[in-house]
């Protein structure tokens, strides 16, 4: 997910952390607006251009894996509800309110995240063992399918007399589902509880979580204001 944060050094920008609000909008957004929506005092917009193309998709990309039903064989990301991500609100880390924010932009806001470049690193290796994994349940259905093909060329040449026996074929490939569906399944996880940690939070959720674990208003507060 190639989004930078700043123009920073990488030892810099790998522990800055900001909060990233993803918006899919054809109306005209405008910063100082949206600073006053979602209370903040500073933020940045970026309007996505055919530059960012890239950018997008991996965000885009995130969605489709959350949104991925597993148990419907081959549905390894679902872009059937995406929305075309056009703009990115950056604003510092974990200080919005979303209550005017949410109910403005309620059709407009696909998602945020609160999160430095190494979390994006991070979400990059989870990707890339995703796909590997969904590599090899594709991989997996063509070698069944081409070996269901050549027997079958086999009687047909009448070069075997008899098909290859069906209860063989059914264990090899239960045998590599048992063995490849839960690499995927755990491959997904991985993705969800990542979006899980790093989600876009309100000011009120922070409050609470930081009460539930007994962080001293003092510290909450110094978060708050970073």
């Amino acid at each position: 997910m190639t989004l930078q944060i700043n123009e920073l050094t990488d030892e810099e920008s790998q522990v800055l952390q900001s909060t990233f609000i993803f918006f899919s909008t054809k109306k005209k957004l405008t910063i100082s607006q949206l600073r006053k929506d979602f209370l903040i005092k500073n933020g940045s917009l970026i309007k996505i251009t055919r530059k960012d193309y890239w950018r997008a998709m991996q965000v885009e990309r995130l969605y489709a894996v959350m949104a991925a039903d597993l148990k419907n064989k081959n549905e390894f990301y679902n872009f059937s509800n995406q929305k075309k991500l056009t703009h990115v609100l950056i604003t510092p880390f974990q200080t919005c309110t979303k209550s005017i924010g949410l109910i403005k932009y309620t059709n407009e806001i696909i998602g945020g995240l609160d999160i430095s470049n190494k979390d994006l690193e991070s979400v990059e290796n989870l990707f890339s063992k995703y796909q590997s994994c969904v590599n090899s349940v594709i991989s997996k259905n063509n070698l069944t399918s081409a070996m269901k093909k050549i027997m079958q060329s086999l009687l047909n040449e009448r070069i075997a007399d008899e098909p290859f026996p069906k209860e063989v074929a059914d264990k090899f490939y239960d045998s590599l589902n048992n063995y490849l569906d839960p690499l995927l399944a755990n491959a997904h996880k991985a993705i969800v509880d990542w979006h899980e940690v790093h989600r876009w939070r309100d000011v009120s959720e922070i409050n609470q979580h930081a009460a539930a674990l007994e962080i001293p208003d003092s510290e909450v507060r110094a978060l708050l204001a970073a």
